[in-house]
């Protein structure tokens, strides 16, 4: 059976030195590097990930944001539609966290389409006994504004193959409900109800 390919953009945003782009090379490559040179306006990697019970295969385009100030003004480019927005925190650094939710989040909303898919990434989890920034004020911040949660360690890879399961898992739910929903309200609208379609099974997507 043929699987189909799902292309998935992705934005990573956060602040300077949170771990941005060790995170995807961690996640790209499954290797991590001590001496990475900060980004500069933006760099760009892709990852097909199979998804088998959903019979879908996802690319994550990925693009890595630079996270200094003086670069800000252009990463608004990278927020045209993308499907997923990761936000990057170092959970030894509280400023990082207070950026994320005092900028980056108000970025994104403000420049991202309405229905990204926003998730606040807590990095450098191997460094806990340095954490400076309390997971349940973390949790309680996602919770509230629908965004999904994880914890990460770009240097020995916890975390970051089950964050982008869960991420894609979340795309694939919630592409199959929009896509139920419009063809849904087009057959309300335009085509009556057949009765020897009765009992036959969908596919969403």
């Amino acid at each position: 059976m043929d699987v189909k390919t799902i292309p998935v953009k992705c934005v990573l945003v956060g602040e300077s030195s949170v771990g941005k782009s060790s995170l995807l090379n961690r996640f790209i490559y499954d290797s991590f590097k001590q001496d990475f040179v900060p980004t500069m306006i933006g760099s760009y990697s892709s990852k097909e990930v199979l998804f088998e019970e959903e019979n879908r295969n996802i690319k994550f385009e990925i693009w890595d944001t630079a996270g200094q100030e003086k670069y800000r003004a252009i990463n608004k480019i990278f927020y045209k539609d993308a499907n997923v927005a990761l936000l990057v925190y170092d959970i030894t650094q509280k400023p990082s966290f207070e950026a994320l939710k005092d900028y980056w989040f108000s970025e994104l909303r403000d420049n991202a389409p309405k229905n990204v898919i926003r998730v606040i990434i807590g990095n450098k989890r191997d460094l806990y006994e340095e954490e400076q920034v309390n997971e349940e004020e973390v949790r309680e911040f996602c919770k509230q504004n629908n965004n999904l949660f994880g914890l990460t360690s770009a240097q020995t890879g916890e975390g970051v193959a089950d964050l982008f399961n869960k991420i894609g898992k979340r795309f694939l739910s919630e592409k199959c409900v929009k896509l139920f929903e419009e063809t849904k309200t087009i057959k309300i609208k335009n085509n009556p109800v057949n009765n020897d379609d009765k009992g036959k099974k969908k596919n969403c997507c």
